[in-house]
């Protein structure tokens, strides 16, 4: 990484540099300008979520690429970037376990988000993701919102659905909720997660037909 670095004119450079991420590969070009502007492009393949030391209290499993082009601007940095995984074991991450809870439903080891992939981007300290798909078991679903990094503010929409032939064998936790009742008889439901990351407030609504 370092040998890709270059300095000159007042700034520097990357150029084609080459490391390791979570045991994948991570290309990096970039640079800085006299005047303090700056870029950065990033790409990630072959990550492993399992290799992140957060991931080993939850369990947390996947195949990850990624990529991110980040620019300068006078409120803080700003870009852009995608997002896909697959075969991920991810259903204990923030939201998506509050959701799984929400329907009354348990997710076990077998339950596999087969492919997942989303579109983000970054302005004025916040994250903001479009046509988020997930594909797995026990649901998938479409989601887009945003969130704040400094509050942890959270505004997200997503709307699930139940894996197709599953719905006599779902892996309930209780008594079936009416959000899970709901999408077993077929309606198409938007929940609506609101309040912080450590603290997210679920409403499920019917979902607006325009």
């Amino acid at each position: 990484l370092l040998n890709a670095i270059s300095d000159g004119h007042g700034g520097w450079r990357i150029a084609d540099a080459d490391a390791r991420l979570l045991g994948g590969r991570l290309r990096l070009e970039g640079a800085r300008d006299r005047r303090g502007h700056w870029s950065l492009d990033a790409r990630l393949a072959g990550a492993d979520l399992a290799a992140h030391p957060a991931a080993a209290g939850l369990g947390v499993t996947g195949a990850l690429n990624a990529a991110l082009q980040l620019r300068s601007r006078g409120e803080g940095p700003a870009g852009a970037g995608w997002i896909a995984l697959r075969r991920g074991l991810v259903w204990e991450l923030p939201l998506l376990s509050d959701l799984v809870a929400a329907l009354g439903l348990a997710a076990g080891q077998g339950d596999l988000v087969r492919q997942a992939r989303g579109q983000f981007h970054l302005e004025a300290g916040r994250l903001s993701f479009t046509d988020l798909h997930l594909r797995g078991t026990p649901l998938s679903l479409w989601g887009r919102g945003d969130i704040a990094f400094a509050s942890g503010e959270v505004n997200v929409d997503m709307v699930p659905r139940l894996m197709e032939g599953m719905t006599g064998d779902l892996p309930l936790v209780g008594e079936p909720t009416q959000l899970l009742l709901d999408l077993v008889g077929g309606a198409a439901v938007q929940v609506r997660v609101r309040g912080t990351m450590d603290a997210p407030q679920l409403r499920a609504d019917p979902l607006p037909l325009f």
